[in-house]
């Protein structure tokens, strides 16, 4: 393998990793946000739900409670839409595939760095094998907010940084596995 080819694999091994770390990034955070709203509608309808209860247990039915009980019903209606609507955990395991995808791809790039074949067109064809599933992957993944692909690009100096989501996204690949939804 000649120095532009290693310097050619070294930079796709680094834009493989960003994007990785970034899918990873994007999906814990719509399993938060997919947590954080599911909680708050659960909330929302237990406090609705003891409301209206209440209200009619008692013989003198108070207009301020059943307004209140009222804008919490739809408060509770609009948020469970919203989680609906904005498919937060579907697309938590969209991003955490396209993660996984991109990690496989990157121990592809490694694999070929430690190990090069000997043979130039080997190398030529992997290169493009490996250029070719690396568009197709970046067409075929979610976007990832500009946000957390900033953040991801300034942090990616930080190798340990990198490392630990790699290490997040097998650990969340280890559970996934585990519920039988891989």
């Amino acid at each position: 393998m000649n120095e532009k080819d290693v310097l050619i694999l070294n930079e796709r091994h680094k834009e493989i990793r960003i994007n990785a770390a970034a899918q990873c990034k994007a999906s814990v955070k719509k399993e938060h946000l997919n947590f954080k709203l599911g909680i708050t509608v659960v909330i929302l309808t237990t406090i609705a739900g003891m409301s209206i209860f209440t209200s009619t247990v008692g013989t003198g039915q108070n207009d301020i409670i059943r307004i209140i009980t009222g804008v919490i019903s739809f408060l509770a209606a609009l948020l469970a839409s919203l989680q609906t609507f904005l498919r937060y955990s579907e697309r938590s395991n969209q991003h955490h595939d396209a993660a996984v995808k991109y990690d496989y791809l990157r121990k592809r790039v490694e694999h070929l760095l430690n190990y090069p074949p000997d043979n130039k067109n080997d190398i030529e064809n992997r290169l493009k094998e490996i250029d070719r599933d690396f568009n197709l992957l970046r067409r075929e993944s979610p976007n990832t907010p500009d946000q957390i692909w900033q953040n991801v690009k300034k942090e990616y100096s930080n190798d340990e940084y990198i490392d630990k989501l790699v290490n997040l996204i097998n650990k969340k690949s280890d559970r996934r596995l585990e519920q039988g939804k891989i």
